[in-house]
């Protein structure tokens, strides 16, 4: 990642008409950034008269793959309600390099076993590109106070998620163990820490968990999820933090291809709204499991403690 004084736009890319939120979203590649793209609001400056300074989102992909393209439904229509995304992605058009999962949930169509062998092989560039997010967030937070910058005051850059899809959620668990005081939560999507078949954990440890200070929420994609387990095992082990675990049975892939990302873009934002925005009346879906009628339809579960 090579970063210049000054943010400059080289490509920009429109899924779903900018999403379904009050603020036209965009994916940018950014010649200070290189390595990521940027999901945002085209105009900046509406959203920030609205809602205040942006939050700010690194976001891991499903098999860290350096290729966000398949969530770009759900990136944007998060993106399109107030909130800057960093997500890895070496360019903005790529066809996908590992194919997560089928687009639309369901059993998973390749086993755990094959999962944790290619995670496992490209475990400590995954651990490095984890931590690489830190170095992404001060790239944006120099743009943040650089008046040159077209993102000058416009960023939260201390009111931040680290947030991520599969092999995507355990490099956000890491960087919500980093300790780096920016980040205010956790959300590990179809993820957790994960036992591999030698006794080993992969990523982190259990006891890792441990360093994260902040609420966490784990949205799952339920018994035929294989991050099921996982995220089980950590609710168990999170005594010290609130964490809520949300579950929806259409198996590993989620909703994430979906128009606007589906109904797990829907409870992400209402805990990103929760949680960075401070919109209490969220709170009953993760502290009370009282759900909007919609998604309690859909077959939503909660569980929660700590809070």
């Amino acid at each position: 990642m090579c970063c210049a004084l000054s943010a400059k736009t080289v490509a920009t890319k429109q899924v779903e008409n900018g999403g379904p939120g009050p603020y036209k979203a965009e994916i940018v590649q950014d010649s200070g950034l290189q390595g990521y793209v940027i999901v945002r609001p085209v105009d900046l400056a509406s959203a920030v008269s609205v809602e205040g300074k942006l939050p700010v989102i690194l976001f891991g992909n499903g098999g860290c793959s350096r290729d966000a393209s398949d969530f770009y439904n759900f990136l944007t229509n998060i993106a399109s309600r107030g909130y800057v995304i960093i997500s890895n992605a070496l360019e903005i058009e790529r066809k996908p390099v590992l194919q997560q999962a089928p687009p639309q949930g369901g059993a998973a169509a390749f086993s755990r076993e094959a999962m944790m062998e290619g995670f496992k092989k490209a475990e400590k560039q995954n651990v490095l590109d984890a931590k690489d997010y830190l170095k992404a967030l001060d790239y944006l937070q120099g743009q943040n106070n650089s008046k040159k910058s077209e993102y000058y005051q416009m960023l939260a850059t201390d009111n931040v998620a680290a947030m991520g899809q599969s092999c995507g959620g355990g490099q956000a668990l890491i960087l919500g163990a980093s300790g780096d005081p920016r980040i205010r939560t956790t959300v590990p999507l179809n993820s957790g820490v994960a036992y591999l078949d030698d006794g080993n954990t992969w990523m982190l440890t259990k006891e890792d968990l441990q360093k994260i200070n902040h609420p966490m929420c784990y949205i799952i994609g339920g018994p035929t999820d294989v991050a099921y387990p996982n995220a089980a095992d950590d609710y168990k082990r999170i005594s010290h933090v609130p964490v809520a675990v949300c579950n929806l049975p259409v198996g590993h892939g989620g909703t994430y291809a979906q128009p606007g990302g589906g109904t797990f873009a829907e409870m992400a934002i209402l805990w990103l709204d929760y949680q960075l925005k401070g919109k209490v009346e969220n709170e009953p879906v993760f502290r009370y499991s009282v759900l909007p009628s919609h998604l309690q339809k859909a077959g939503w579960k909660v569980n929660s403690k700590n809070f």
